[in-house]
């Protein structure tokens, strides 16, 4: 006996609660949804009880012309009227208030794309048996099609989206009949290819009429893929570009035999005829394919049918099969008739054309007595012939509904997440909510045993049986802990609700706004502030990069803008939900054509299903910066594919044409971040890092970037809290604007301890009442020589990361970008910006640069520190570089001299050209001869002489953490070495040292307030033990030194009164 079905919220859903009345069905629960429409589950029927199962999608619900909802609903007659084993059947379309719809059959199974990615997920090959039977399957519908009233009907979207294969073994066509609808063509613009990129035929790239020739080849091209586990024409990174399209028209097609063994005699003869090049060498028809599919089955696989192709789906997706029976057979046993009874429904206000519509065509509807005048369009129609050039050739349709948008919206996600307020999950109880996002929802709570208070985030309930969600749920969680970076939001925890089965993970709790909040809030930003939040981006991204993840979902509501250490633009990336983990070892087989990210902030290659990367990454940021610098968006349109349109047809706009007191240097940053060329865009985080600071700060500060070092002065105003402040800004009306320091001081000292440690130390040194000390004995042995030249004369290595040349003198280059004239006129673009005080630091530091400055070195003094042939420019081509590299390699000139040095070179050659195979190898050969000599000395319990071989491994291989790792280990057993002889002063240089490698390491923090303390500086002692006793707040001998510099303060305040 049927239940009575009862209202109830939407988990996540379309408008309002479900189950909802929509015209003549109930729609029971949303499935997906994306640009071109939404799927729900719904119940068709209307006697209490015998509801039958379909699915409901609406359709493009922006058609406003009265002629193109004419030919919707005309093309539409027809494609109700198909009807075949292999086709989803369409039974009803029509019209309810201003949604169009169409109503199909539900088939209980997956798209071939899911197939694909589950066996990618299971390490297991496609069956050959598998790959053969379904496209024999979906040729035998086809073969029905291209014939229905006569009519020459093209699908033109074959591809593993529309392919359905049912747990019970059917095989059945997607959207057959709409992927060549008029309304496609007269939404948007000529000359643009819609579809998959990857699965374009030949005459469809020459921009000649589809046919069911067409159908066939991209038939041929599925078959290939499934038989070889990759694809035939990935969507590279040039997916859009001539040459890509040339490729089309005129491909090389390996038989699958040659790509991988095990195909059987005959098969590869099958699968060259669907692909042959020109359609008159196919298979004419549909038919004729399948028979020779038929043959390879017959001959090969006799035993395959449709209990073993069904055999197969069931196993590799045997949860989902089970949970969807479950789930359907609910619904099949509810009686919807009191939700029809309740719903106050406007008969007119609908109409259907299953209402009046008979197979001959001459039936009326129901609700309208207008007689339909359109008819569908053919296939060899004049106007489906679309005329092509190479760059028409700029957007691809997604065929699957959730490419742009996974599930529901936010809007009704919050109303079921609301409901988890005052609950508690495990240990912790949730107080408020913070956020809903397409994947989860993010909330207040309270560690119930610690009582501290974190945000949590909760995969949405309707997603909780979505495998492939999950995983990306829990790779964000992952992706967020492999960093470990300051500018990536740290996860503390991750685990499931054993009851519900929700999955969770728990983060850091963020006071602060997000970035596209800020911008919306506060229209552009100052320039300086806009520059120092990218780096901070760039920094975290270039950490996620080394950790083989790229976001592919980087935008402004994903960074937010904390308060800390003084710096109140402070930037956390977050929401790292569907990055990508990059691996070289993995599987060949990948996603075929899945779009993942947000259209306002995709690159074209990643939205024409190119495999997301660093460039990517790059692009987005590129888009924040524009963003950030003109508060707007470059791309703007009426939805997604509208905006990937013009993204794919045209550059970005210039940002000097909006805003035209941006430094033209940084202008120019943005539009190579945002350029179509991969090959214009920066090559990596780290050298667009170096782009921005050299763009606004000159090569000085942008070199101190890439070795990863700050001046004194940056480092002094950092932690007493003096960095960036907000300020009123009189170079922009109404914006925020940032006072920094000036671009170029002068190079007194230099330090490379770690920025937290100065925040923390300068901190506790204020809390005692003293001055934060600056550290002249960090440097790291010979790096101290080239810091010193690095800073004092840039010159001496031009080109790092950009182009200009030393002054025509030969003295200091001079502007923000060190290139003469325009690089004058950038100082004086800044100048404005920073105000005329910020003008007259930076000139002020331009002229003590110059000079030498009183702590500066002449520049006979630099020269000496190498051959004075090397203070002119240096050749950077990277031919070069690895020359003059192998000779300091011979020379073991690891870090010194500075202008001759492997260390400098390699940093050269990752600029100049960051993949090229020079670097791994010589880094390589350092080691064979640095390592042994470190490991002899430790050995010999030579600890400085350990110290000094791995200090020179690390500065050649700074992401060489196993150099590191041994660095800090020879590094403590010297520490402890100069304690035991009671040399202070050397203890304390090597506790600094330890810190910049390991800025929280207890015994590194003791062993510096040891040395203070030792020193008998106890006014410095006194907070270095707050700062290791925060790290082990139980350690004695902590707190006994804490209490001794505290004692030995008070006396000597006692003494002196």
């Amino acid at each position: 006996m049927a239940s009575s079905a009862e209202p109830r919220e939407a988990p996540a859903g379309s408008h309002g609660a479900f189950p909802q009345v929509f015209g003549k069905y109930v729609l029971l629960r949303p499935m997906a949804r994306g640009g071109m429409g939404e799927l729900f589950l719904a119940a068709a029927g209307e006697t209490g009880g015998f509801e039958k199962l379909c699915v409901v999608k609406k359709v493009l619900t922006d058609l406003e012309d009265d002629g193109v909802r004419r030919r919707f609903l005309d093309e539409a007659k027809v494609v109700v009227r198909l009807n075949h084993a292999n086709l989803v059947q369409v039974f009803d379309a029509g019209r309810v208030s201003d949604d169009y719809y169409l109503a199909m059959e539900l088939v209980e199974g997956k798209d071939l794309r899911a197939v694909w990615n589950r066996c990618a997920q299971l390490h297991r090959r496609i069956p050959v048996d598998f790959a053969v039977f379904v496209i024999r399957e979906l040729c035998r519908g086809l073969d029905y099609v291209h014939d229905a009233m006569s009519l020459d009907l093209v699908h033109r979207d074959i591809s593993p989206p529309n392919i359905m294969v049912s747990y019970h073994g059917q095989i059945k066509i997607t959207d057959f009949g709409l992927a060549t609808h008029a309304i496609k063509r007269e939404l948007t613009n000529p000359g643009v290819v819609f579809g998959r990129y990857s699965y374009l035929s030949p005459e469809q790239a020459r921009g000649l009429p589809a046919d069911r020739r067409t159908d066939i080849y991209a038939s041929g091209i599925v078959l290939w893929e499934m038989l070889t586990g990759r694809q035939l024409f990935p969507a590279d990174r040039s997916a859009a570009g001539p040459v890509a399209l040339s490729k089309l028209r005129n491909p090389t097609i390996r038989a699958p035999s040659d790509v991988v063994p095990g195909i059987p005699e005959g098969l590869d003869e099958v699968v060259l005829a669907a692909l042959a090049v020109e359609r008159e060498d196919r298979f004419q028809t549909a038919g004729e394919f399948k028979v020779a599919l038929t043959e390879v089955l017959n001959h090969h696989y006799s035993s395959c049918d449709v209990d073993s192709v069904a055999a197969f789906i069931r196993e590799i997706f045997a949860r989902e099969f089970k949970l969807e029976a479950q789930d359907y057979a609910s619904y099949a046993r509810e009686d919807f008739s009191p939700i029809r009874a309740q719903a106050s429904v406007d008969e007119s206000d609908s109409l259907s054309i299953s209402d009046g519509v008979d197979v001959s065509g001459e039936g009326k509807r129901k609700a309208s007595s207008r007689q339909a005048s359109g008819q569908l369009v053919s296939g060899h129609d004049d106007t489906a012939s679309i005329r092509l050039d190479d760059a028409d050739v700029d957007e691809l349709e997604p065929s699957d509904p959730r490419s742009w948008a996974e599930g529901p919206s936010t809007e009704e996600l919050a109303l079921a997440a609301q409901e988890r307020v005052g609950t508690v999950i495990e240990r912790y109880r949730i107080d408020r909510l913070l956020g809903v996002g397409g994947m989860g929802a993010v909330y207040a709570v309270t560690h119930l045993a610690l009582g501290k208070t974190y945000a949590l985030k909760v995969l949405h309930e309707i997603f909780s049986r979505d495998p492939d969600l999950i995983d990306r749920f829990m790779r964000e969680a992952r992706a967020a802990t492999q960093t470990g970076h300051a500018n990536i939001i740290d996860v503390v925890d991750i685990g499931t609700v054993q009851e519900t089965g929700d999955v969770y993970f728990v983060m850091e709790l963020l006071e602060g706004l997000d970035l596209g909040t800020v911008i919306r809030q506060s229209g552009p930003l100052a320039i300086r502030r806009t520059v120092h939040i990218a780096r901070q981006i760039c920094k975290a991204l270039a950490a996620a990069h080394d950790a083989n993840i790229i976001h592919r979902d980087l935008k402004s509501e994903n960074v937010v803008l904390t308060v800390k250490g003084g710096d109140p633009d402070f930037v956390k990336v977050l929401d790292f939900g569907i990055c990508k983990q990059v691996d070289a070892g993995s599987s060949s087989q990948t996603t075929p054509g899945l779009v993942m990210g947000s259209p306002d902030y995709m690159a074209p290659e990643q939205a024409a299903g190119a495999s997301a990367d660093v460039k990517s990454d790059i692009y987005a940021l590129g888009t924040i910066l524009f963003e950030m610098l003109t508060g707007r968006l470059p791309f703007v349109g009426r939805n997604a594919i509208d905006v990937l349109m013009k993204k794919g047809a045209a550059d970005a706009p210039d940002v000097k044409a909006l805003r035209p007191e941006v430094p033209s240097p940084l202008a120019e940053v943005v539009a190579r971040c945002l350029s179509r060329d991969l090959d214009q865009r920066p090559a990596s985080m780290k050298a667009l890092e170096y782009e921005l600071t050299r763009a606004l700060e000159g090569r000085r500060s942008a070199v101190a970037t890439i070795m990863g070092l700050q001046i004194d002065a940056e480092v002094e105003a950092s932690a007493s809290g003096s960095g960036p402040k907000l300020s009123g800004d009189p170079g922009g009306p109404g914006e925020s604007s940032v006072e920094e320091l000036p671009a170029k001081p002068s190079a007194k000292i230099v330090t490379v301890h770690d920025q937290a440690a100065a925040h923390e130390s300068a901190a506790e040194a204020e809390v005692a009442g003293g001055k934060a000390r600056t550290w002249p004995w960090v440097l790291l042995g010979a790096a101290a020589v080239i810091v010193l030249v690095l800073f004092l004369r840039p010159d001496l290595i031009p080109g790092l990361g950009g182009d200009d040349e030393g002054a025509p003198d030969g003295g200091p280059v001079r502007g923000a970008d060190g290139g003469g004239e325009q690089g004058d006129a950038a100082v004086d673009e800044a100048g404005e910006e920073l105000g005329v005080e910020g003008a007259a630091r930076d000139e002020a530091a331009r002229e003590s640069a110059e000079s030498g400055g009183e702590q500066g070195a002449s520049e006979g003094e630099v020269a000496e520190l190498g051959d004075s042939e090397t203070t002119g420019a240096l050749d950077l081509d990277p031919d070069a570089i690895v020359t003059r590299a192998e000779k300091a390699l011979a020379d073991e000139h690891w870090s010194e001299p500075a202008t001759g040095s492997l260390a400098i070179e390699l940093t050269n050659l990752a600029i100049v050209d960051p993949g090229h195979e020079a670097i791994a190898r010589l880094r390589g050969a350092a080691q064979t001869v640095l390592e042994p000599r470190a490991k002899q000395a430790a050995k010999d319990e030579d600890w400085a002489a350990a110290v000094a071989a791995y200090r020179s491994l690390l500065a050649i291989w700074r992401d060489n953490e196993d150099s590191r790792e041994a660095l800090v280990d020879a590094l403590l057993r010297l520490a402890k070495e100069q304690r035991q002889e009671a040399d202070y002063e050397a203890l304390l240089s090597t506790a600094d040292e330890l810190l910049n490698l390991e800025p929280k390491m207890f015994t590194a923090l003791k062993l510096r307030a040891d040395a203070f303390a030792g020193l008998e500086r106890w006014e410095e002692a006194a907070p270095a033990y707050r700062a290791a006793m925060r790290q082990r707040p139980s350690n004695k001998d902590a707190k006994k030194g804490y209490w001794r510099a505290r004692q030995e303060i008070k006396d000597a305040g006692k003494d002196a009164g």
